[in-house]
């Protein structure tokens, strides 16, 4: 009988010095991967992403390696990034790292519940009292 706490494995795909193109990891073995690379080169990944190096967190869990890879038939190094400075839309994700703006509030607050000519005529009858 099979053990249902074997550990998921992913194939890496792409360049990095911890990882092999092609081979397969656990979520814990990628996130001890790109934490250690993410302390050991600190510097150039702030100059990369032009930002400064305290704003970095290196650490990365395996919980958010795993998130990231939800549906994800592979890994990449941009799946690796430090918290906070993933770019999301390049993952094929609909969100962006811009978060809340005001604007956004609004037009979903004000945008209209019924679509269409047909939803608003159902709508009409049935808040009719019986």
């Amino acid at each position: 009988m099979a053990s249902k706490f074997k550990p998921t494995l992913k194939e890496f795909k792409g360049d990095h010095p911890y990882f092999e193109n092609g081979e397969q990891y656990t979520y814990r073995q990628f996130s001890t991967g790109a934490s250690n690379y993410n302390r050991e080169y600190i510097e150039k990944i702030a100059a990369e992403l032009k930002v400064s190096p305290e704003d970095i967190k290196p650490d990365v869990m395996p919980a958010t390696i795993k998130n990231r890879l939800y549906g994800c038939s592979h890994c990449t190094p941009e799946h690796l990034r430090p918290v906070g400075l993933i770019d999301l839309t390049t993952l094929g994700g609909k969100y962006s790292k811009k978060g809340y703006t005001k604007e956004r509030r609004e037009q979903v607050l004000n945008q209209p519940r019924l679509e269409d000519k047909q939803q608003r005529l159902m709508d009409k009858f049935l808040r009719v009292k019986l």
